[in-house]
């Protein structure tokens, strides 16, 4: 099958989106925390590529299971090169290994950026019955609204209780975000229903609209900043897939696919390596409000991870352990 280098840039962008909201963070003013809320498409683009390419064919049970398989062994290995080098510098007992693997669940310690790959194999055990029900654009729809209805009650849960959906589920258990994103990337493939034509100006106004929104909602009514908390909204949805849209019908020069392919390739093993150089950075810059130190950060470490990565991927050991294709891949 011909390779889609739009659905490329998408995946590049939504790796470098994911940087962003790890190194920017939310303890800066507005202009730091703006910054940070344009990585919030990152998390469900990843989800909505997937759906793309795992649900365009059936997929049999032995398929989703060593698929999920290769991701648990996958993050235990991980987690024992971790733990072991933690235990060694911090004088932890070996055990920590077991701790540390239990918090990725839970999206907790270092590696708990890594709970993306627990909620992508639950949605994977349930893939031959969402293939079952890919076509079904009212169950669809419904999922959209169901999800965008949680977010509203977040504001009276906020008000009553003086808590919201993220502070009760865990970022893996909810699979009610998860599986609308994951059905809307196929749905948006299958049934072609958006428009091709694109207008920069227009995803510019959109884009500072549900970044602003983020902000003045998250600061003056849920009092929290997290972008984690907006993933269900209505807003932050059409600003995804307006984004989707515009970048699925970029007119690409074919000189610059072969640059696109390496750097596609790269993104997973960005995504695991970010959490050894942000384990490094964090322990040095203590301070992470000030926009110039962040940008200057963010430029560095995308230049150096995407390098490493780069490297990795042409050598043999290493690409073979760093080669798990879980997103989007076709395979």
């Amino acid at each position: 099958m011909k390779r889609n280098y739009n659905l490329d840039l998408i995946r590049i962008a939504a790796c470098v989106a994911i940087l962003v909201l790890h190194i920017f963070g939310v303890e800066g003013g507005y202009i730091n925390t703006i910054l940070y809320y344009l990585g919030t498409f990152g998390i469900p683009l990843f989800f909505m590529i997937s759906g793309y390419n795992m649900l365009a064919k059936k997929r049999s049970y032995h398929e989703i299971l060593l698929k999920v398989v290769n991701i648990y062994l996958f993050l235990f290995i991980l987690c024992i090169i971790y733990g072991s080098i933690y235990a060694l510098l911090k004088k932890k007992n070996i055990s920590v290994i077991f701790d540390i693997f239990i918090d990725i669940f839970s999206n907790k310690s270092n590696l708990g950026i890594l709970w993306f790959m627990v909620a992508l194999s639950i949605i994977y055990l349930i893939t031959p019955i969402l293939y079952n029900l890919r076509d079904n654009r009212k169950l669809v729809l419904s999922l959209a609204v169901i999800s965008s209805l949680i977010f509203i009650s977040n504001i009276f849960l906020k008000k009553y209780s003086d808590v919201i959906i993220k502070d009760i589920v865990v970022q893996p258990l909810r699979l009610w975000t998860w599986i609308t994103y994951y059905l809307l990337g196929y749905n948006i493939r299958n049934n072609n229903i958006l428009s091709r034509k694109n207008n920069p100006i227009f995803l510019v106004i959109i884009t500072l609209i549900a970044v602003n929104y983020e902000y003045f909602i998250g600061k003056y009514i849920f009092g929290n900043l997290y972008a984690e908390s907006f993933y269900d909204s209505l807003i932050i949805k059409i600003w995804i897939i307006l984004l989707w849209n515009y970048a699925m019908h970029i007119s690409i020069d074919k000189k610059l696919f072969s640059k696109i392919t390496i750097l596609s390739k790269a993104t997973f093993c960005v995504y695991i390596l970010q959490v050894i150089l942000f384990s490094i950075i964090h322990n040095v810059i203590k301070m992470r409000t000030n926009v110039f130190i962040n940008c200057s950060t963010f430029v560095l470490s995308t230049i150096i991870l995407f390098i490493i990565s780069i490297l990795i991927g042409k050598t043999k050991i290493l690409n073979r352990y760093f080669s798990l294709k879980i997103i989007g891949e076709k395979k």
